[in-house]
């Protein structure tokens, strides 16, 4: 009687750090989605030239889905009686919008690989597909277990996910319509930076080499250009990298436990809180990426100006240094109009 007591005080309290933690996460992800999506639509309405760019736009929809992504988890969490209409909404709601801000996060890689490794520029009329592909695949990846009845309350894991999660039936669905979906989309991006990262080391090898055959005059103009050129593409693509290591970072324990789940018959709470913590994090990640955006630098400058007065001579000096305002070309010459490709 007294063991029975502890496990259910033990379960009340886990239960408890679950709800607490699911909710402050998600909560600062919502908050950290809006950050960026008022600060992508501010660019977006006062200063265009830095906002025109395909990547910058499909950030602002990772951002919008994270912000829903978030608003479903903490839903699922507070279905109160079990197994009401938000019980089912709920995991639906989960698995649409983490497979739409991942397939958002392939289209964004995608556009990249297409203009560093095919050498093709003129990706904004691809813009559509790249929100309309990933909309209606997961719609209909996520909508295929709601009408089998897999997705709701689960009685044997007390929780409002895939039904009968301790079942081969419903590990198959959440492998066909989730999980598997979440690797494959993870190598891709995986193989495309590769790529990516491959063509930029190579382009730059030719390029000095073409540099020893030009005049001396011709030869330092070049460089010069070509490294300011190359600085900003390097920051973009670098920043571009971490989009895949994100969905690693959120959604390996959310596999690791529902294989655990399937192989114990009964949920392991550290597994549990590790996948709890790593899905509620995605807006947060996914917003400290793009505070790294190449355009950010020029954001967090003018702010700094305005609000914290930093004197002339030091902003010159700065942006003398980051080719912001100093002498020679400036950096936007030569960051724009590629950085508008990204």
């Amino acid at each position: 009687m007294v063991k029975d007591q502890d496990k259910d005080e033990r379960a009340a309290f886990n239960s408890f750090i679950f709800n607490t933690t699911n909710e402050v996460l998600n909560s600062i992800s919502i908050v950290s989605a809006c950050f960026v999506v008022c600060t992508i639509s501010y660019l977006r309405i006062n200063r265009k030239s830095l906002a025109n760019r395909v990547s910058f736009r499909l950030q602002a929809y990772v951002s919008m889905t994270d912000l829903l992504f978030s608003a479903f988890q903490i839903m699922m969490v507070n279905s109160s009686p079990p197994g009401n209409w938000v019980c089912h909404v709920a995991p639906w709601g989960f698995v649409f919008t983490s497979l739409l801000s991942l397939f958002l996060t392939v289209a964004l890689t995608f556009n990249l690989q297409i203009i560093f490794v095919h050498n093709y520029m003129h990706t904004k009329k691809f813009e559509k597909y790249y929100v309309m592909i990933p909309f209606f695949s997961s719609f209909i990846l996520s909508i295929l277990p709601v009408l089998f009845d897999a997705l709701g309350f689960d009685e044997k894991e007390i929780s409002c996910w895939y039904k009968h999660g301790n079942t081969t039936n419903s590990v198959i669905w959440q492998w066909t319509t989730l999980h598997g979906w979440i690797i494959l989309s993870i190598g891709y991006c995986i193989t495309s930076v590769l790529l990516i990262i491959y063509r930029l080391r190579t382009v730059n090898n030719q390029s000095y080499i073409s540099n020893d055959i030009m005049s001396t005059d011709t030869n330092k103009r070049f460089s010069q250009s070509r490294i300011r050129q190359q600085l900003l593409i390097n920051r973009a693509v670098q920043r571009i990298v971490l989009y895949p290591i994100i969905p690693i970072i959120c959604f390996s324990f959310n596999i690791i436990a529902t294989l655990v789940f399937y192989i114990r018959q009964e949920n392991y709470f550290p597994v549990q809180m590790a996948s709890n913590v790593g899905t509620s994090s995605q807006g947060t990640l996914n917003a400290l990426v793009f505070c790294f955006d190449p355009i950010m630098k020029h954001v967090w400058t003018e702010i700094a100006e305005k609000w914290f007065k930093v004197d002339d001579k030091v902003v010159k000096k700065s942006g003398g240094e980051s080719g912001e305002g100093g002498e020679g070309e400036p950096e936007s010459r030569y960051g724009y109009d590629i950085v508008t490709l990204l």
